[in-house]
């Protein structure tokens, strides 16, 4: 009985560290969990488990990501009208995106882009 009291002393004593990340473990880690904390130990032995604990951590900031980008088209939306109330050309025009940037202003009917076409952004730019 007293060697094992003494044995459970050492061990609270003792201090681990995860052996992947560093991140401070306690005994159960250490020997049950190969020396790895739990998200380093589930993410090599239990990947899809990791994938689902990740997937959850990321929600609250794609949920954020999805309402800035919505205020950022309904202001775009709102910008795109404006442009076209002053113009008053009789075309709608937008701001056009190619491969995830702006690169211009043109009509916003694919019918119309040889009554307007495509105005760049380095015709925009210049000053």
């Amino acid at each position: 009985m007293e060697v094992k009291q003494q044995i459970s002393e050492d061990t609270k004593k003792e201090k681990f560290y995860c052996k992947k990340c560093r991140k401070k473990i306690g005994g159960h880690n250490q020997y049950l969990h190969d020396g790895m904390c739990d998200d380093c130990f589930f993410g090599i032995y239990f990947p899809e488990e990791q994938k689902e604990k990740l997937i959850e951590k990321l929600k609250l900031s794609w949920e954020k990501y999805w309402k800035l980008q919505s205020n950022f088209l309904a202001n775009t939306e709102k910008l795109e009208n404006e442009m076209n109330e002053k113009l008053s050309l009789g075309i709608e025009l937008e701001f056009f995106h190619c491969d995830g940037e702006v690169v211009g202003i043109g009509a916003k009917s694919y019918s119309e882009r040889e009554k307007f076409p495509l105005i760049h952004d380095s015709e925009l730019n210049k000053k």
